[in-house]
C-alpha cells in the first residue's frame, strides 16, 4: 500500500487549521471548521476504501489512473502548460515521490480546502462578518456537491482556493498596497489560471479589475497615477494573454482574431454533442455576432444558475439541483440586500466581491450545456456567494426560528 503519504496529509489538514489564529482563537469558529473538515475526509475515505462516490467517477478517476500511469515511467517528460494536463502533472510529481495513492490525491485536495476554510473566515472579517464565521463556514463546506468535488482528485478544489485568495489579497492590497499583498494576488492568479483553459484568461481579467478597484481610492493614488498604472498592467495583461495563446494554446488565439462573439458562438458550438442528453439545456448561440451573444445570454445565465425546474425533474439528482438552484436562489437575494444596505468602504468590498463572482459564473454560464456539470462549475464561486448572501440567511433563520420557539400564552386572549 502506498497511502502512507496521504495518512500523514489526514493529519496535516487539521494543523493548517491549528495553524490559522483566526480559527484557532474563536471556539465556534474552530469547531465549524473542524466538523466541516471531517465530512470532507469522510468523503475521502468512503471514496478510496468504500463505494465511488457519485460526482467522484469520470475526470476523477482518470486523472488518478493517468497521474498513475505517468508516475511509473522511468523518465517523465514536465511540461509546463494549463488546464487539466498540468494538474494530471501535478498529481504525478506527488506520486513519483510518495507512490501512487488515491488517498494521496483526495489528501492533497483536503489541504486546499483547509485553507480555503481559513480564507473564508478572513473574508468574513474584511466583512465585518466575525459573528457570522461559524455559520458561513459550515454553509459553505457542508453543501454535499462542495464535499464531494473538494475531497476527490479533481481540481475543483484548488480552483476554490486560487480564486479565494485572489478576493482576500485583492481587498488587502486596497487596505494595505503592501509589497507581500501585491505578489499574494499575482500568486492567487498564476496558480487559478494553471487549473483551467478558461481560469487562465480569466485571470487576466481579475488582474486588470483588481488593479483599477484596490487602487480606486487608496491611500497615496492619485488619479493620473492610478490611470498610468491600470494601463500598464492591463497592457501586460494582453501581452501575457497573447503569449499563452500562442504558447498554450488556450484559446485565446480565436479570440484576438474572431472577437469575442465569435469565439463564444464557436465554442457553444462544440458542445452540441451534449444537447442529446437529458439533463442538456442549451441553448445554442444562433450567430457570431455580438447582439446574438447578448441576445442569449440572460436566458444562458438563468438556465445555468437556476435549473433544472420543477417540471424538469425526473430523478434524485434533479431533485438536489433543484433544491441547490433554488439555495442560490436565495442567497442571491439576501447578496442583493447586503449590497442595497451596505454603505462607503464596506459596500464597495461587497461590490467587488459580487463582480467578480458575477464574472465567473458568465464564464461557467458559456461554457455549460447541462445543469449536471453545472453543479461541478457552481463550487468555485459558491463561497463567495455565501458570503455575500449567507449573513443575511442566518439572521433570518434564528429569527424564524425563535419566532418558532415562543411559549404559548398562559391565559386565554382578552
Amino acid at each position: 500500500m502506498n497511502d502512507w503519504a496521504g495518512w500523514l496529509l489526514v493529519d496535516s489538514s487539521f494543523l493548517i487549521l491549528l495553524a490559522s489564529a483566526t480559527i484557532r482563537r474563536r471556539m465556534a469558529a474552530f469547531l465549524a471548521a473542524v466538523f466541516t473538515l471531517i465530512a470532507h475526509q469522510c468523503v475521502a475515505l468512503i471514496n478510496t476504501y468504500g463505494v465511488t462516490i457519485k460526482g467522484a467517477e469520470s475526470d476523477a478517476v482518470t486523472f488518478h489512473a493517468l497521474a498513475a500511469e505517468m508516475s511509473a515511467l522511468s523518465n517523465i517528460d514536465w511540461i509546463f502548460t494549463v488546464d487539466a494536463a498540468m494538474y494530471v502533472q501535478f498529481l504525478a510529481l506527488f506520486y513519483k515521490h510518495l507512490g501512487a495513492s488515491k488517498l494521496l490525491g483526495s489528501q492533497l485536495s483536503l489541504v486546499a480546502f483547509a485553507v480555503s476554510i481559513i480564507l473564508i473566515a478572513k473574508i468574513a472579517d474584511q466583512l465585518s462578518l466575525r459573528r457570522y464565521t461559524p455559520g458561513l463556514i459550515l454553509l459553505a463546506g457542508l453543501l454535499p456537491s462542495v464535499a464531494i468535488f473538494t475531497s476527490v482528485t479533481l481540481r475543483e478544489s484548488y480552483q476554490l482556493c486560487f480564486f479565494l485568495l485572489f478576493a482576500h489579497s485583492t481587498l488587502l492590497v486596497r487596505k494595505r498596497p503592501r509589497f507581500g499583498n501585491v505578489i499574494t494576488l499575482l500568486l492567487a492568479l498564476f496558480g487559478l489560471s494553471l487549473m483551467h483553459k478558461g481560469l487562465a484568461a480569466m485571470s487576466l481579467v481579475f488582474l486588470v479589475l483588481a488593479a483599477y478597484w484596490s487602487t480606486r481610492g487608496g491611500r497615496g493614488w492619485s488619479a493620473k497615477v492610478r490611470r498610468y498604472f491600470v494601463l500598464f498592467v492591463a497592457g501586460m495583461a494582453i501581452s501575457a494573454w497573447i503569449y499563452a495563446s500562442a504558447r498554450f494554446g488556450i484559446g485565446v488565439g480565436a479570440f484576438l482574431t474572431d472577437g469575442l462573439p465569435a469565439y463564444v458562438y464557436s465554442y457553444r458550438q462544440g458542445l452540441s454533442d451534449y444537447l442529446t442528453m437529458r439533463a442538456s439545456y442549451g441553448p445554442i448561440v444562433t450567430s457570431p455576432t455580438a447582439g446574438a451573444v447578448l441576445v442569449s445570454l440572460p436566458l444562458i445565465g438563468l438556465l445555468y444558475m437556476f435549473a433544472p425546474f420543477p417540471a424538469q425533474v425526473e430523478n434524485a439528482l434533479d431533485i438536489y439541483a433543484l433544491l441547490e438552484g433554488f439555495l442560490r436562489l436565495i442567497l442571491l437575494l439576501f447578496a442583493f440586500g447586503a449590497l442595497r444596505r451596505s454603505t462607503g468602504e464596506l459596500r464597495s468590498r461587497i461590490g467587488f466581491l459580487f463582480m467578480i463572482f458575477c464574472l465567473i459564473e458568465v464564464m461557467w454560464a458559456l461554457g455549460t450545456s447541462n445543469w449536471g456539470q453545472a453543479i461541478r462549475h457552481h463550487v468555485v464561486a459558491y463561497p463567495i456567494l455565501v458570503l455575500l448572501g449567507g449573513p443575511g440567511l442566518i439572521r433570518f433563520l434564528v429569527s424564524a426560528s425563535r419566532g418558532l420557539l415562543q411559549p404559548f400564552p398562559s391565559r386565554d386572549p382578552d
